[in-house]
């Protein structure tokens, strides 16, 4: 038992004191910190609120149906204007408008509207285009509902028609098949990648010894089985110590900076991933999660190792 205690002490001290280690923890981090803040800048960026011209030869995207769904909503300024699509071409930038469109003649409300094309003279993304898009279809659904005579409360019984269905355990009511989803979802998916990574750097340890001869000079002193198992609990534990600087680096940034007011799409994912397992049974999922990780890394270890003994 002591000689085991000796080579789990010497893989775990050595592989903690790599530079790749301590790089790899540290960035790990830094990277999440630039999720955060270029999701954010991205959005802040695509976020621009566009001005665009719209050209109607329908007769359907009237100003007073375009001036009423201003009113509620102020993602986008469309304005409608009596210019042809060849003059803004050349005149929109110069009128102050961010790009144009143009809606054929010769629809009708109750077929599809055909595909309308934004035309802006610098690159815009799809979800910097989206607010437009969404304005434009609100004005598309009045036009429908002022056809077929539907009144505000007939619309809102329409809308309400969702049939939702929430499982319930009539043995523990406390139960949430959503969150046990998430829960397992996000356990196998670092199991996996855990088990990948470090796994492979069982079978890479002792393809090092056997190059260097070290695992002749090893094998002499100790029995085999001995050097295999100290060496799986070792990389084990590197990988413990590891995985959880990152989850404890990932809340820690997460809360400075929800307390600051920074939000981004990483930064929503993560704070969803704390209120899940702050409502839950924590010691038992964690208990569960390091019986497994644990498990499944012996398991597939122990296979790496094999694998590279054989075919050596």
């Amino acid at each position: 038992m002591r000689k085991i205690r000796l080579i789990i002490k010497r893989e775990y001290l050595t592989r903690v004191r790599k530079k790749t280690f301590i790089l790899s923890t540290v960035l790990f981090p830094l990277l999440y910190l630039g999720l955060i803040f270029g999701t954010s800048y991205m959005a802040a960026k695509s976020g621009k609120s566009l001005n665009i011209a719209l050209v109607d030869s329908s007769g359907f995207f009237t100003l007073e149906r375009i001036q009423a769904e201003s009113l509620t909503d102020h993602s986008s300024t469309i304005s409608l204007v009596k210019s042809s699509p060849e003059e803004l071409k050349t005149t929109a930038a110069s009128m102050g408008y961010d790009g144009y469109v143009v809606v054929p003649a010769g629809i009708t409300w109750n077929k599809p509207l055909p595909e309308l094309i934004l035309y802006t003279n610098s690159t815009i993304s799809l979800a910097g285009a989206f607010p437009v898009q969404d304005k434009l279809n609100k004005v598309w659904m009045h036009v429908k509902n002022d056809s077929l005579h539907l009144d505000e409360e007939k619309i809102q019984i329409m809308q309400d028609y969702d049939v939702e269905i929430t499982p319930r355990n009539l043995k523990d009511e406390k139960a949430d098949s959503g969150i046990a989803s998430l829960i397992g979802t996000f356990s196998a998916i670092m199991i996996y990648i855990i088990l990948m990574l470090y796994g492979s750097q069982v079978m890479m340890g002792v393809m090092e010894e056997k190059t260097n001869r070290i695992a002749e000079v090893i094998v002499s002193s100790v029995k085999p089985f001995q050097l295999m198992i100290g060496k799986i609990v070792g990389i084990g534990l590197v990988c413990l110590t590891q995985i959880l600087l990152w989850i404890s680096f990932i809340f820690v940034i997460y809360n400075v900076t929800a307390a600051t007011g920074s939000s981004s799409g990483m930064n929503e994912m993560v704070g969803g991933i704390q209120k899940v397992f702050t409502s839950t049974n924590m010691p038992l999922i964690l208990g569960c999660f390091i019986f497994y990780l644990l498990g499944g890394f012996f398991f597939y270890a122990s296979l790496f190792c094999g694998h590279w003994q054989c075919g050596e």
